[in-house]
């Protein structure tokens, strides 16, 4: 059940993404926010039980996350 729904979410986040890059003005500002991605999976993924990521691993997330949010501000 869990990979069904994995499936159809992981089909639907990227059928909506398309679409607003194909509707959107910005694409920058579309692709800020695709990064919430990764923080909706690191919530899922502690629900669900899987450990949390190192202090290292979390680092790089933010170092990412943040480094696109000021590409997209910046322009």
């Amino acid at each position: 059940v869990f990979i069904l729904l994995m499936g159809l979410s992981g089909y639907y986040f990227q059928a909506f993404m398309t679409k607003a890059f194909a509707v959107g003005k910005k694409a920058g500002v579309i692709a800020a926010v695709s990064y919430a991605d990764v923080i909706f999976t690191l919530i899922i993924g502690y629900f669900m039980g899987d450990a949390l990521p190192n202090h290292l691993a979390l680092a790089g997330i933010v170092l990412v996350v943040v480094s696109g949010i000021l590409v997209v501000k910046e322009k």
